[in-house]
């Protein structure tokens, strides 16, 4: 009998399987050259042929007169998606495994085309490979485009004081701003229009002594009282607005001041009948040279009042009892004390309003002069209470400053009207730290002054806080005397009025009589 040359079914199988293998590395190696991977790469395929072998190995032989299951058969049961078709590649030898270079998910042409050998680089001209939906796999952003950046926030409008600056260290007092008005009427309607500012009234006050009335406005969160008011001033010119400022003593630390200024001998026997009101801190009023004394004192401090040193020696210069430790210029007057000065921490300073209040009060007990031993900056509502004083012949004196030549005016003593008191020493020299101007109108003893102090017998004192009151004293007498009080100076600088010492060092010709 002759022998069949057909191969035994198992050899059948493994020539399928071998031809199953190359094309299935083929495909592999044709996917890497043009820069895609498989839908499912990095997953190992399952190997479908070797299963079925095992299957066929496990089965029983086939009987005679069965038909063999063909190759073809055999494909035909993968369950694979069909591919579309792609040019079958020139062969080439099988890689080994192990020098494989790892796939490189979402390649750049550019780093594709640097792997090629030169047989494999592909003409500049030629067109690119068909692209696939790049997947997007454990939330890389390989391939995607970049985000767009956060919008930018708009710049936050800080005020001149946010800074954050130091509430402390500001000359005003925050989130207020003052109007003062001719009538609650006017006031009114002025609040009216600073509604579209998101204004307030805090407080509002009718000073009927000043013929005015006083609104303490409450600015919004955030919002810089100098910055508005630069812009209320320029939208609303007519209405007389300003921030609440502070102000300040004019201290800084003999018995000669008598005699500098001619006062009459003995000292503390000019006992006129004067009436006379102060700005200051508040009065020891049992102090001995005080305690006999023709003195009024009234409180208008909210809060901690600040101590009584300064208070009680600018009162004790004024009407110091004859034969205390600290005798007076004018004992026999009466004295009218506003104390207006608080202590914040190391601080001491009043405010606008507060110093509104207390010149209205002042106002209305007829005082012929008010001595104000304080300073700061101008001030356009102080301005106009003070304008009111000047209008019923209130005398108004006020210390010079205490903050050197090169510093600019103090007010009120450079609001005109004011009679501005520059310091000197022993031996007529000008204090250091005394301010200069042409607003400077007087010189008087301000350096190493002997006064009362608000918790012992007495010290020395020194700055222009203590030589305004000399010139308050020797401005009473003249004008009960009808005598111009700078007609009767001694010239200590340049002839005429000066920057340093005005009209010169007060002297006192008309007597007590």
């Amino acid at each position: 009998m002759a022998q069949t040359t057909e191969d035994d079914p198992a050899t059948e199988v493994r020539r399928d399987v071998e031809l199953a293998e190359r094309e299935t590395a083929e495909q592999a190696v044709n996917s890497r050259e043009t820069g895609t991977e498989p839908a499912d790469a990095g997953t190992e395929q399952p190997r479908r042929p070797t299963r079925e072998r095992e299957e066929n190995q496990d089965s029983t032989p086939a009987q005679p007169g069965e038909a063999e299951p063909r190759p073809e058969a055999v494909a035909d049961q993968k369950p694979e998606p069909q591919r579309e078709p792609q040019p079958k590649p020139e062969p080439e030898p099988e890689r080994e495994p192990q020098h494989e270079p790892e796939p490189k998910p979402e390649s750049s042409a550019a780093d594709v085309a640097e792997t090629k050998t030169p047989e494999e680089v592909e003409p500049e001209s030629a067109a690119p490979a068909p692209s696939r939906p790049q997947i997007q796999r454990g939330g890389s952003l390989l391939g995607r485009s970049a985000p767009p950046p956060p919008p930018v926030p708009p710049p936050r409008q800080i005020a001149a004081a946010d800074p954050a600056p130091d509430r402390d260290a500001q000359n005003y007092e925050p989130g207020e701003i003052l109007l003062v008005s001719a009538d609650m009427a006017e006031a009114q309607s002025a609040a009216r229009q600073l509604q579209a500012y998101q204004l307030r009234v805090k407080s509002r006050q009718r000073l009927g002594n000043l013929g005015l009335v006083l609104s303490v406005f409450r600015l919004p969160p955030g919002v810089s009282p100098p910055t508005l008011m630069a812009r209320l001033r320029t939208e609303l010119p007519d209405l007389d607005l300003d921030t609440n400022q502070r102000y300040q003593t004019l201290n800084a630390r003999r018995r000669y001041a008598h005699r500098l200024i001619a006062w009459p001998d003995p000292i503390g026997s000019c006992h006129r009948d004067f009436r006379i009101g102060m700005l200051d801190t508040p009065v020891a009023d049992k102090h001995p040279a005080l305690a006999d004394a023709a003195l009024v004192r009234r409180n208008f401090v909210r809060g901690e009042a600040a101590s009584p040193v300064h208070g009680t020696a600018v009162a004790s210069l004024l009407i110091g009892e004859p034969g205390s430790p600290a005798p007076g210029l004018l004992p026999g007057s009466q004295l009218f004390a506003a104390e207006v000065f608080r202590q914040r921490g190391e601080t001491t300073d009043t405010t606008t309003d507060t110093l509104l209040a207390a010149l209205d009060w002042l106002a209305g007990q007829d005082v012929q002069a008010i001595n104000l031993s304080l300073g700061g900056e101008h001030n356009r509502v102080f301005e106009l209470a003070l304008e009111r004083l000047l209008e019923r012949d209130i005398r108004l004196v006020a210390a010079a400053g205490n903050r050197g030549p090169e510093a600019p005016p103090v007010f009120p003593a450079a609001q005109p009207g004011v009679i501005a008191v520059t310091a000197v020493d022993a031996l007529e020299r000008l204090y250091p730290d005394a301010n200069l101007g042409d607003y400077i109108d007087l010189a008087a003893p301000g350096v190493d002054i002997w006064a009362a102090d608000g918790e012992a017998v007495g010290r020395y004192h020194t700055g222009t806080s203590f030589a305004a009151p000399f010139v308050t004293a020797a401005l009473l007498l003249a004008d009960h005397r009808g005598v111009d009080l700078t007609g009767t100076v001694k010239d200590l600088g340049p002839e005429g009025r000066d920057e340093r010492f005005g009209w010169g060092l007060v002297q006192v010709v008309a007597g007590c009589r």
